[in-house]
């Protein structure tokens, strides 16, 4: 099954994730640490997986994610989301 909504690149994804946030979520995410990003998988990492058809055949994200398994590409996004959002705010200190 294929999607047309779905991104095909890794920084495709990440900039749909980005823009679907709020200021708030923005403002939260940025303020965790790199080991706590594991809080997201249930909420954030289920909602990639799911609205970017992890599971129901984007092969084009996962393998340009370098794997085939929709937890670990997922956990890849919600890391660059939080390194992009964190970085954002950095610059505008």
């Amino acid at each position: 099954m294929k999607n047309k909504k779905w991104p095909l690149t890794f920084e495709d994804a990440v900039k749909q994730v980005i823009v679907t946030l709020t200021k708030a979520d923005k403002n939260e995410i940025a303020k965790f640490l790199k080991k706590d990003l594991i809080m997201l998988h249930m909420s954030l990492g289920m909602k990639i997986r799911n609205d970017f058809g992890l599971r129901q055949g984007n092969e084009a994200l996962m393998q340009a994610c370098g794997s085939m398994e929709p937890d670990d590409v997922s956990t890849s996004i919600v890391e660059a989301v939080w390194k992009a959002l964190k970085a954002k705010e950095e610059s505008a200190k």
